[in-house]
């Protein structure tokens, strides 16, 4: 039977490339890490390493097992400590998935200040927008989500942290920057950036051009918000953005519209497992959140 210990050696066997290399790494001997790697080979039934030189070079066999312990050894890690902190009857380390390019915005502050206040316990985030987050947080990769989108699920709960206006970011030279609002048929003949997200989960098509039957002349995807909005700024185009992002770009000149004479407003949420309710160091962690997520920012 492979077992753990098989993979971390050969995983530091093919990152350091030295036997001996592998051996100081994970303070172990010399003829262990040996033992181990041909105990490995006898249970697979095929050479896993050979030597180039002064150098290990693992074999493709190797290679694939490495591959995988790359994907198992952290999700092993991630067992352990949840266990740890299951019989401590606490948790002490989080991990915070982004969903969405709005929330990094305020989250990485907010934590940092979380973090220096509380300093037994450790948060990482984890971003990309492009993850399923409700699975992430079911299957124990990330303990909370921070989502655009209410979830309701028997297993999760969802609170609202913030309101927040969408807003149309325009040049403060563009024909429509002193609009009070605008309607979708105003950017049929537009270039309009947007975040790398699926389009269907964009509200400036859902909510707002698709029930209309509206569409913009073309759309652009952009990974950098600083870089679109710098292109904006230059009248190459426009994007939908909260409206609170535009205070990080003071001195460009941008203008922000209003989508609609009512407005485009989401909530911002953050969801989390019913059963890790009850941990106070979690609580601590979601009302401090809640306490520093941007207030109420409407036009």
């Amino acid at each position: 039977m492979i077992e753990r210990h098989h993979l971390r050696i050969l995983s530091e066997i093919h990152r350091l490339g030295s036997v001996s290399k592998a051996a100081d790494s994970l303070f172990i001997t010399q003829p262990a890490v040996t033992h181990a790697v041909k105990r490995l080979e006898h249970i697979a039934g095929i050479k896993l390493w050979k030597k180039k030189g002064r150098h290990i070079v693992l074999t493709e066999a190797g290679q694939f097992l490495v591959r995988g312990s790359d994907r198992i050894l952290p999700q092993l890690k991630r067992l352990d400590e949840t266990l740890q902190h299951f019989a401590a009857g606490e948790l002490h380390r989080f991990y915070i998935g982004v969903e969405c390019y709005l929330n990094c915005h305020w989250l990485i502050d907010s934590i940092a200040n979380f973090c220096s206040q509380n300093q037994s316990l450790e948060v990482d985030i984890k971003s990309g927008c492009r993850f399923a987050g409700i699975n992430a947080v079911l299957n124990h990769d990330i303990d909370l989500l921070v989502s655009p989108d209410p979830v309701s699920h028997p297993k999760l709960c969802c609170i609202d942290l913030f309101q927040f206006e969408l807003v149309l970011a325009v040049s403060s030279n563009h024909r429509l920057a002193e609009r009070s609002f605008i309607q979708p048929s105003d950017l049929e003949n537009e270039v309009l950036y947007v975040y790398p997200v699926n389009e269907q989960r964009l509200d400036i098509f859902s909510q707002f051009l698709s029930p209309a039957n509206c569409l913009p002349r073309l759309s652009k995807t952009m990974e950098c918000e600083p870089l679109m909005m710098h292109a904006v700024a230059q009248a190459k185009g426009v994007a939908c953005i909260p409206h609170w992002h535009l205070s990080a770009y003071p001195s460009i000149g941008l203008n922000g519209v209003r989508l609609s004479e009512s407005g485009l407003f989401k909530s911002m949420c953050l969801l989390f497992r019913k059963e890790d309710a009850h941990y106070r160091s979690l609580q601590r962690l979601i009302n401090h959140l809640a306490d520093n997520a941007p207030a109420n920012r409407l036009v």
